[in-house]
């Protein structure tokens, strides 16, 4: 019974791990996207900043 248990945490902890892992590449590449659409760095600011915000909103 336990060993079942532990199975399943690990597959929700790499699952999480690799959404984790495609959200992060995703803002990544927005911002690289803003930079090379307006080559301005307020434009950049500003997609990390609405890039990050909702994930800390929560706290």
């Amino acid at each position: 019974m336990e060993e079942k248990l532990f199975r399943k945490y690990i597959i929700l902890w790499l699952s999480q791990s690799i959404s984790g892992l495609g959200s992060f590449m995703t803002g990544f590449a927005l911002i690289l996207w803003a930079y090379g659409q307006s080559r301005s760095a307020m434009s950049v600011s500003l997609m990390s900043f609405c890039n990050y915000v909702p994930g800390y909103a929560v706290l």
